[in-house]
């Protein structure tokens, strides 16, 4: 979900709206995007502080394992 993974959260409602379901269209996904607005507002220092490194030093605010624990021999091994 946009909430973890992307540092601006969008829903993508698309171009063609009709044929993509939104999410307003009823309650139940309305409180369930809520509750990942509310978590993404939540890590908003956190991510602010991964973009303002990435600005810095060209570090990618998403990266793998390796890329931030570089002498983990576990980490390496995990490839999703």
């Amino acid at each position: 979900m946009s909430a973890f993974s992307d540092m601006i959260m969008r829903t993508h409602i698309g171009v063609i709206q009709e044929d993509m379901y939104q999410i307003w269209q009823d309650p139940n996904t309305t409180e369930f995007f809520s509750t990942f607005v509310k978590i993404h507002m939540a890590l908003k220092d956190y991510k602010m502080e991964l973009m303002k490194e990435a600005s810095k030093d060209g570090v990618p605010p998403l990266r793998s394992l390796f890329l931030e624990y570089p002498e983990d021999t576990e980490a390496r091994k995990i490839k999703d």
